[in-house]
């Protein structure tokens, strides 16, 4: 290769590390979880983006209170918390859009793997709405907020998203690889 192309092949790794996505958009909102309208306590949180186009920031929610809890963000629309059965715990969501896109999400609390609360939450971009989706056990509540007798929790898109290649990885390969065919092709000009 000549010296003019590694100029232009190191500044094209610069500009790809530099094109690391960032974090400027995103907002977060302290929760809690006290077991409210359930009987017993819970051991399982379930969110979904239901929102066409909305997902949450990787983990989807973090900080929580409850010691050993934790969340997985499964998919971009799906996050999956859990830890030892608590009666008590707050955590942050993280959101990636402006604060100012509305959202719909629905929240869903598990005791021992059993549907004990299920909420559809609405943020208007101003300010959040909390009406039941069905009650524990699973009869839809009559209470003027949301009426949907086709709503079933086994209709959530639970699968995991496709891994990717990490971009640090990526670029490592790719700086790897140019490497060795630039040694390989000055071997062979000698």
């Amino acid at each position: 290769m000549t010296k003019g192309c590694w100029k232009w092949l190191f500044c094209l790794a610069i500009v790809l590390v530099m094109g690391v996505t960032s974090d400027a958009w995103s907002w977060t909102q302290k929760f809690q979880e006290n077991g409210m309208g359930i009987t017993e306590s819970f051991d399982k949180i379930e969110v979904f983006m239901i929102s066409e186009d909305d997902v949450f920031q990787d983990p989807g929610i973090q900080n929580f209170s409850a010691s050993s809890w934790s969340a997985e963000l499964i998919n971009p629309q799906y996050v999956l918390a859990a830890g030892p059965t608590t009666t008590y715990t707050e955590y942050t969501f993280v959101f990636p859009d402006p604060k100012s896109n509305p959202f719909q999400m629905d929240y869903l609390v598990y005791a021992a793997s059993e549907l004990e609360f299920a909420q559809r939450i609405t943020w208007n971009g101003k300010g959040w709405k909390y009406p039941f989706i069905n009650d524990d056990h699973g009869s839809t509540i009559n209470c003027g907020i949301i009426k949907d007798p086709d709503w079933n929790p086994d209709n959530y898109d639970r699968s995991p998203s496709a891994s990717v290649v990490p971009l640090p990885g990526a670029l490592f390969l790719l700086g790897a690889g140019v490497f060795r065919l630039a040694v390989f092709r000055r071997r062979k000009q000698l």
